[in-house]
């Protein structure tokens, strides 16, 4: 699951897996905004056939609350 979302966030953001871990968040990319957010958050809900509220795909702002929101989305599922 991680590293789906880490290569869906390094092909969103066009920079190299290698530049994201864990803790990478909003303020480490200038390209990452608003409509990046929602761009990844689609193609995580794609893949994993879930959906997120629009409350949370605002709330998120690094790859570690994305992660803890789609592992609760598919344990819900």
């Amino acid at each position: 699951m991680y590293l789906n979302l880490v290569e869906i966030l390094a092909a969103v953001l066009e920079v190299d897996v290698e530049q994201i871990s864990l803790e990478s968040s909003k303020n480490d990319f200038d390209d990452w905004d608003s409509l990046a957010t929602m761009e990844v958050m689609s193609k995580l809900e794609d893949l994993y056939e879930v959906r997120f509220s629009a409350v949370d795909i605002m709330s998120v702002g690094n790859v570690s609350q994305i992660l803890n929101l789609l592992t609760q989305e598919t344990k819900s599922k």
